[in-house]
C-alpha cells in the first residue's frame, strides 16, 4: 500500500497541462489566444503516464465552488487522478483535502484567490492527501494560516500565501504550518 501511495504521489507531482510545459496559459485555444477557452465542467482524458484523469472546472454549472468539486464523486473508478481547474476570481471557502487531487489556477497571469475560512486555511490531512496546489493565491484569516498540513506530503508550487485581504500582515502567523512525522511537503516557486 505504501508503494502504491508513493507511485500516486509521483504521478500527481509530475502532472502538467501540455501548455504549462511551454510556459503558456492553459488550455490554449485553437487560435493560440491567451484567454482561457471555455471547457466543459467535467471531462476525462489520459495522463502522461497512461492513467485516466478527470478534470473539473470551477466555477461551472456542476461545480460552482471548489468545495463542490472536491466533494463530488469521480465519474469513473478508473480515473486515479482528479484535477480541479480554478478560473481567475475570488473564492471564499473552507477547504479540507483528504485525497489525491491537483488544485491548479487556470491562468498564470491572473491567479485565483482563495480566501480561507477558519484559522487553519486550506487543510491537507492524512496519508491519502498527496495533493498538488499550483498557481493559487491563498489568503488566510486574521491570525490564521493559509495552509495547514497534517501527516500529508503535498506539493505547493507557484502559490502566494498571504494574509487576509491579499496583503502580507505584520505580526501574522506563518503562512503554512506542518504537523506530524509523516508530513513531507515540497514547496517550489
Amino acid at each position: 500500500q505504501h508503494q502504491q501511495q508513493q507511485q500516486q504521489q509521483q504521478q500527481l507531482h509530475r502532472w502538467q497541462w501540455p501548455a504549462e510545459e511551454k510556459g503558456g496559459r492553459f488550455p490554449e485555444t485553437a487560435s493560440g489566444a491567451t484567454t482561457p477557452a471555455p471547457w466543459p465542467a467535467m471531462q476525462s482524458t489520459s495522463s502522461p503516464s497512461g492513467g485516466g484523469v478527470e478534470v473539473r472546472s470551477v466555477p461551472s454549472a456542476h461545480f460552482p465552488t471548489i468545495t463542490a468539486a472536491l466533494a463530488a464523486p469521480c465519474m469513473s473508478s478508473t480515473s486515479p487522478l482528479l484535477v480541479i481547474r480554478i478560473l481567475p476570481g475570488t473564492y471564499t471557502e473552507r477547504l479540507r483535502v483528504t485525497s489525491a487531487v491537483v488544485l491548479v489556477g487556470a491562468d498564470a497571469a491572473a491567479l485565483p484567490e482563495i480566501r480561507c475560512i477558519g484559522e487553519d486555511g486550506i487543510e491537507i490531512l492524512g496519508n491519502d492527501a498527496s495533493c498538488v496546489l499550483r498557481r493559487l493565491r491563498i489568503c488566510s484569516e486574521l491570525q490564521g494560516h493559509a495552509v495547514s498540513i497534517t501527516d500529508a506530503s503535498p506539493m505547493i508550487e507557484g502559490c502566494e500565501l498571504m494574509g487576509r485581504g491579499g496583503d502580507p500582515k505584520r505580526g501574522a502567523r506563518a503562512g503554512m504550518t506542518v504537523r506530524g512525522s509523516c508530513a513531507w511537503p515540497i514547496v517550489r516557486g
